[in-house]
């Protein structure tokens, strides 16, 4: 009898569809998980950015302000400190340079003008406030040149 028509004989066809078929779910399943990491860090940034937003206006506002409070200072850096510890988070910039943008942020608000003591109201086109939206635009910058780098073809 021959060996090509026993049932358990090795058929080198059906190992080349195996084959194929494993290497092809690999292939799928590692670009579907790249496609999920992709759209969780657009929807991570999305949301960093709509804060970002919102944390720049109540700075300049704080700054533009008649009078504020220790509470506000103590409101506005935490809202520094949690924006930071969501970009470090979601890793959506090297140490380094997060580090960076954080300390030109926390400088940008924090150091001039933010002391209830001696705060004065601040007109739209003051050194203070350029610098606010400078570092906000540097940091959603770097964020969103990360994302690009990291994910080329979106």
């Amino acid at each position: 009898m021959p060996v090509n028509n026993c049932p358990s004989s090795f058929n080198l066809g059906q190992l080349v569809t195996w084959i194929l078929v494993i290497g092809g779910w690999f292939i799928i399943n590692f670009q579907h998980n790249r496609r999920e990491d992709r759209k969780e860090s657009r929807a991570a940034i999305d949301r960093i950015r709509e804060y970002a937003h919102v944390l720049e206006v109540e700075a300049i506002n704080a700054h533009k302000a008649g009078s504020i409070t220790a509470d506000d200072v103590s409101n506005i850096t935490w809202k520094i400190k949690k924006l930071i510890d969501d970009i470090e988070y979601c890793i959506l910039l090297p140490k380094d340079e997060r580090n960076a943008h954080a300390k030109y942020l926390r400088k940008s608000i924090t150091l001039d003008n933010l002391d209830p003591s001696n705060h004065l109201a601040l007109q739209e086109d003051h050194k203070i406030i350029r610098e606010i939206r400078t570092a906000f635009d540097d940091l959603i910058g770097s964020v969103e040149k990360h994302f690009r780098s990291k994910y080329p073809f979106s």
